[in-house]
């Protein structure tokens, strides 16, 4: 492994990288601790899905008051978290269950990148790195907005590479499949990319094999590819031949100019700074532009450094015999793969809103795993920007709860279009700039509270509506029971 220590390792590369790990765990720390102090558990996307948990652990308590809900008799990606969170509401009211999910999320974050940082990072980077890692992924823009099923399977798909690597077990590396495949499609992918490079390149450690031995190889190294692939091909016929409505995207692109600035400007949204704005759609650094700015300066800067980074690695890994043997070659390639679907991939797949930037993590994420330890200076230097961003994303959240208006459970929001207020322009940038009229700001902008009524239901008992139909609840029924109180 990369882990080794460097010859030297001054005093102050020791502090340096032990005030970024403190630095890390403090602002963890803080984020727990704001998130069991809310009314609520304010994440985007989460409120529908604590919601759509509940449901699902109504079926098991009180069928009748749910039978208006359809579940899918498929498979489904995006179910295994949705199911760990209706397991705890079986327990927990559903506020607490939803506050409790997000404290363990952040504590097996935390745990995972630390133990990633400490097997595949020397010892003079691996502080820095954890925080860079801790702010582009454990709290990326997918945490904030409440994207629980991409984030387990992220979380499964880095401690896959951490336990399974070229000469695992099949059996280990098909249990992994199926567990990522059950948290999210586009991380099953990734996973299968690496089992297929695998197999692949496991050839090149026989010596002059025949066409017929290489083919037998390829195939039994591919073996843990076919449960999960197979429960792929159920989800896409059932998914297809659902008779409820195929969710379609707010907005579309409008060309090729529009795409194209998306897809470069699209990673500057996994930086560690997140502008939260209030119920009113004005940000919580409205009054402070200075803020804001450092704030996407801070972005700016991170992206481009390990973009710099990212460049420096793929150059000096161009060819798999420069990777040490201990070194898995099969990473790099799936890494190359990654890249280009990046480029290819569409802006709405199924329902799934901009695939392709699920791609960009686990792409860094495997660079990581096999990147020369003299190109991790960029981390060093990366990790004060995301330092700053994590912190100025932590400060907004803590304005949101503690400034002022104070948000409420029940309350209505400014941000979200409506028959009084449409939208005219049905681009993708076009629809950002009318859900933040109220703000100064353009970008970097997270409606936390967007769902809100969500959690007011919740608390009513009012088991009504469906945001999203890429769960396990794909359709809701017209008519629905009364409720008997």
């Amino acid at each position: 492994m990369y882990a080794q220590p460097l010859p030297h390792r001054p005093l102050f590369s020791t502090y340096r990288e032990r005030t970024a790990r403190s630095l890390g765990a403090g602002l963890a720390l803080g984020m727990i601790v704001l998130i069991l102090a809310a009314p609520a558990p304010w994440l985007h996307d989460f409120a529908e899905w604590l919601f759509q948990a509940q449901v699902l652990g109504l079926k098991l308590q009180n069928p009748e008051l749910v039978s208006n809900y359809v579940l899918a008799s498929y498979p489904v990606p995006n179910s295994l978290a949705t199911l760990i969170l209706a397991g705890l509401t079986l327990v927990l009211p559903p506020l607490i269950a939803g506050k409790c999910y997000l404290v363990v999320q952040i504590v097996a974050w935390f745990w995972l990148l630390d133990r990633f940082s400490q097997r595949q990072v020397s010892q003079d980077y691996r502080g820095c790195v954890l925080l860079v890692l801790l702010g582009a992924v454990g709290f990326s823009s997918f945490f904030w907005l409440g994207f629980i099923s991409y984030q387990l399977g992220l979380w499964l798909l880095l401690w896959f590479i951490l336990e399974c690597g070229p000469g695992s077990p099949l059996w280990k590396n098909a249990l992994f499949g199926i567990a990522v495949f059950f948290s999210h499609a586009m991380v099953v992918l990734v996973w299968g990319l690496i089992v297929v490079m695998r197999a692949l390149l496991s050839v090149r450690e026989q010596e002059a094999p025949g066409l017929g031995r290489m083919t037998r190889i390829v195939l039994l190294r591919s073996l843990p590819v076919l449960p999960a692939a197979a429960l792929s091909l159920w989800y896409l016929a059932g998914r297809l031949a659902a008779s409820g409505p195929v969710a379609s995207p707010d907005a579309h692109m409008s060309g090729w100019t529009e795409a194209i600035t998306y897809k470069l400007g699209y990673p500057l949204m996994l930086g560690g700074f997140r502008n939260i704005l209030h119920a009113d759609g004005q940000a919580v650094f409205e009054a402070w532009p200075l803020i804001y700015v450092l704030g996407a300066l801070s972005n700016a800067i991170l992206i481009l450094l390990l973009a710099l980074w990212a460049g420096q690695v793929l150059w000096q890994t161009r060819r798999t015999a420069r990777i040490p043997a201990t070194q898995d070659p099969a990473l790099i390639w799936t890494a190359y793969a990654l890249a280009l679907l990046y480029l290819i991939a569409p802006y709405d797949f199924l329902g799934l809103i901009n695939p392709a930037g699920r791609l960009l993590i686990p792409l860094a994420l495997l660079l990581l795993a096999v990147a020369p330890p003299a190109t991790l200076k960029w981390w060093r230097w990366a990790s004060l920007p995301a330092g700053v961003g994590l912190m100025l994303s932590v400060a907004g959240f803590t304005g949101l709860i503690y400034g002022h208006p104070r948000p409420e459970v029940r309350q209505t929001v400014a941000f979200r279009p409506s028959e009084e207020r449409p939208v005219a322009d049905s681009s993708v940038f076009g629809f950002n700039r009318a859900l933040y009229t109220n703000t100064r700001f353009p970008y970097f902008n997270y409606r936390l509270l967007v769902n809100t009524q969500r959690l007011a239901q919740l608390i009513d008992g009012d088991y009504q509506g469906l945001g999203f139909r890429t769960g396990l609840i794909i359709e809701e029924q017209r008519k629905r029971p009364e409720r008997k109180d």
